[in-house]
């Protein structure tokens, strides 16, 4: 009966734990989409590589629960993290992104940083919030990073 005991008991930690790890992931892919200082999508920088905010993003939303990890980056982030978060949102079909663009619209950032290839400029937020309603977003990933 002991035996069993602590067997049931080895179980119960071990899958607490592999829940926790695997929170932990989500984490750091938020906290790194949270700290983006700059909104961008595509080839940046003089080697064309993916953004960090960009890897990011593609990893939170490979995971199950994406849409909470994007609304804790929407939640707690600044102008380029609340942009990812509300693409993020919107490929989702998330229910309450008319919500969130509304929120984002009362005290909005007149600009947000955006980097395009090897050049940094700023965006007018209304543009950006009308790629997210159009699905401009959604369909530049649909094309170049498909979900696996």
């Amino acid at each position: 009966m002991r035996t069993r005991l602590l067997i049931v008991s080895l179980l119960a930690a071990a899958c607490l734990f592999g829940a926790q790890a695997a929170q932990k992931e989500i984490d750091a892919d938020a906290k790194t989409l949270i700290s983006a200082k700059t909104f961008s999508f595509g080839p940046t920088g003089y080697h064309g590589e993916t953004s960090d905010g960009e890897t990011a993003f593609l990893r939170i939303r490979a995971k199950k629960n994406a849409a909470a990890a994007f609304t804790t980056v929407f939640e707690k982030g600044e102008s380029p993290a609340r942009c990812y978060a509300l693409v993020g949102l919107q490929e989702l079909g998330a229910k309450n992104l008319k919500e969130l663009m509304k929120e984002f619209r009362k005290l909005p950032p007149a600009k947000v940083p955006v980097m395009a290839g090897c050049f940094f400029y700023e965006v007018e937020l209304e543009d950006i919030l009308r790629g997210v309603e159009s699905g401009a977003y959604a369909e530049y990933l649909r094309r170049a990073a498909p979900k696996r």
